[in-house]
């Protein structure tokens, strides 16, 4: 080998050393990247005043959901995310868009509970129907889960069709408390738990919380083991909100630029399916958001990460032929997976 040789293999492999610290080992890394910004949101708007706001990040987008009470906080708050770390860029920085689908806290605004229940702790968001039940559920849930519980409940003026509210989201919780993991929702009139126990006992234990909510509130649940799954699911209704709830455990995610999907989407990809299994019709609808709306790569791109789950979806007992895969690029988030209704095709 020359000395001209050596020199250029030296620079080479210093190259591909370099490349290879700067995708994996700094904060530029996509996963890594966007769990940073999403640490950042979170901190941002950890005041109370922003106990209304929902925020989910997407590489280096953020989706806002909630209703503000007033617009002052309402601009502040998207403010707060924007400024939550460095300046945004396309290779690298902070939020470089917010999705704003944040409404107007009405006085007719609907009661509603979300719990998500993972390793991390319990996190609770919601709007609560007065301030007297926001702290009721507060309280309840730093006992069930003590140091383990982030809240985000903004409130309005309570009124008659709140009946019963803070007795059904107190099931709800203790409900959430018997699981592994878990997520559950209360609003309207239907109360949802998606979840895995420990023992048959656990997911019992579960089914039996919920069922005792007031009457006025439907309840669904699909509770798995690691030898069975209990609950009933009879609509299709149930099915999508149990889908709905799945779906909150964890984000279907692809390697940058791939229709690979990346290892974390196993877990997701199990949830799904084992509701899907459990629907009175197994067909689903899988759509996907192009990275660029319009651009026909990214939507080439888009379609080939829809058939990746639906190749995902059969190898768990789905069968692909009841799967449709659709672009959307009027979606917040980058894949929906949804009980297949009249309307999709």
């Amino acid at each position: 080998m020359t000395p001209v040789q050596r020199t250029l293999l030296t620079g080479l492999g210093v190259f591909l050393v370099f490349a290879i610290v700067v995708t994996n080992m700094t904060s530029v890394a996509p996963g890594r990247l966007e769990a940073h910004l999403q640490a950042a949101v979170d901190e941002a708007l950890a005041d109370r005043s922003f106990g209304w706001t929902r925020v989910t990040v997407d590489g280096q987008v953020a989706t806002l959901r909630g209703r503000w009470p007033n617009e002052g906080v309402h601009q502040a708050a998207i403010e707060a995310i924007y400024n939550a770390e460095w300046s945004g860029g396309a290779l690298a920085g902070g939020i470089t868009r917010v999705i704003d689908e944040s409404v107007a806290q009405e006085g007719d605004a609907p009661s509603q509970l979300t719990l998500i229940l993972s390793s991390d702790g319990l996190e609770v968001l919601g709007i609560a129907p007065d301030a007297s039940a926001r702290e009721d559920i507060t309280s309840l849930a730093n006992v069930l889960f003590p140091s383990r519980v982030s809240i985000r409940m903004s409130t309005r003026d309570g009124d008659a069709s709140t009946a019963g509210w803070t007795e059904a989201a107190s099931q709800l919780l203790s409900a959430i408390s018997r699981l592994e993991e878990g997520a559950g929702r209360l609003e309207a009139d239907n109360i949802t738990v998606y979840g895995v126990a420990s023992n048959q006992a656990q997911a019992d234990n579960v089914i039996t919380a919920i069922e005792a909510a007031p009457a006025t509130f439907h309840p669904v649940s699909w509770i798995r083991t690691d030898t069975t799954s209990v609950g009933t699911i009879l609509t299709l209704q149930d099915c999508s909100r149990l889908m709905d709830a799945a779906s909150l455990l964890g984000r279907l995610r692809f390697n940058p630029g791939s229709a690979l999907l990346a290892a974390s989407s196993d877990e997701t990809l199990e949830h799904l399916a084992a509701v899907s299994r459990a629907c009175p019709a197994a067909a689903l609808t899988v759509s996907v958001r192009p990275v660029v709306a319009g651009d026909g790569e990214a939507e080439t791109l888009a379609m080939a990460r829809g058939e990746s789950i639906r190749s995902a979806l059969a190898e768990r007992d789905i069968d692909p032929a009841g799967i449709l895969v659709l672009i959307n690029a009027q979606q917040d988030q980058l894949v929906l997976v949804t009980p297949r209704t009249e309307g999709d095709g």
